[in-house]
């Protein structure tokens, strides 16, 4: 399971569509498909880590308004997302603000989550909401699973309740490595858009993600599962039980 989690992970990083050419990929173990996506991540910041930081100290002297214009008409987002860590949070939040969605959202895809947990968690949930809106509609989930393992439960918890498609949030939580995380986020969901996820990830295949999540519950949080089971189509129902007692 984390074999395939980091590699449709470094399949999505490297913007391929189609990956035949790439199936000996899958000889590599979890820490191995890993380490090769965080190299090929690093080396743009690895060779320009010093010019990205001078660049940095610059932008503080320039108007917040005016270098959001200068990132989406000069700068663009693979090098908005690199210079983006040697910023202080609440000067990067303020040009932000000045951003369109569809190009921070465009920046997210680049966005190395380690060095982005201060920022992700400090920005105001109206403005998250729209970017993770804008992801979803064109369909960047592994951008949003990227960030998940870095935020804070109560944000994911909210956004998680803020996207209306169950069928999505399967597809988010295929990107999410550590499936552990998830565990609060289906506790503090409605008992509807429970039912309604689980379902949504044997539609689409991702049920072995579900069992994974259920495995990381204790005994009290799988009760609280078991307890809606009944009102699920009785096949699925059966499976679950199934995992869920092993």
């Amino acid at each position: 399971m984390k074999n395939q989690t980091q590699y449709n992970k470094l399949i999505a990083s490297l913007k391929i569509e189609g990956d035949d050419d790439l199936s000996f990929l899958k000889k590599l173990n979890a820490n191995e498909l890993e380490l090769l996506r965080e190299t090929i991540e690093n080396l743009f910041e690895q060779e320009l880590g010093q010019q990205l930081e001078r660049l940095a100290k610059v932008v503080k002297f320039i108007p917040n308004f005016l270098t959001a214009k200068i990132a989406e008409s000069a700068i663009g987002p693979m090098v908005t997302a690199r210079i983006t860590p040697y910023i202080e949070v609440k000067d990067a939040i303020s040009i932000m603000k000045s951003l369109s969605i569809p190009f921070m959202s465009h920046t997210a895809e680049f966005l190395i989550p380690s060095k982005a947990k201060n920022l992700i968690n400090s920005l105001p949930m109206d403005l998250m909401k729209k970017v993770v809106a804008h992801l979803v509609k064109h369909h960047h989930f592994s951008v949003i699973g990227g960030f998940v393992e870095i935020t804070d439960d109560n944000r994911v918890i909210e956004i998680a309740n803020y996207i209306e498609s169950e069928a999505d949030l399967c597809r988010i939580t295929s990107y999410v490595e550590n499936k552990e995380k998830i565990v609060p986020v289906i506790l503090h969901l409605s008992e509807r858009k429970v039912l309604k996820l689980i379902e949504a990830s044997f539609d689409l295949h991702l049920q072995n993600d579900l069992f994974d999540i259920f495995s990381k519950m204790n005994a009290t949080q799988q009760k609280k599962i078991v307890a809606v089971l009944g009102k699920l189509p009785t096949k699925i129902m059966n499976d679950i039980e199934k995992h869920l007692l092993k």
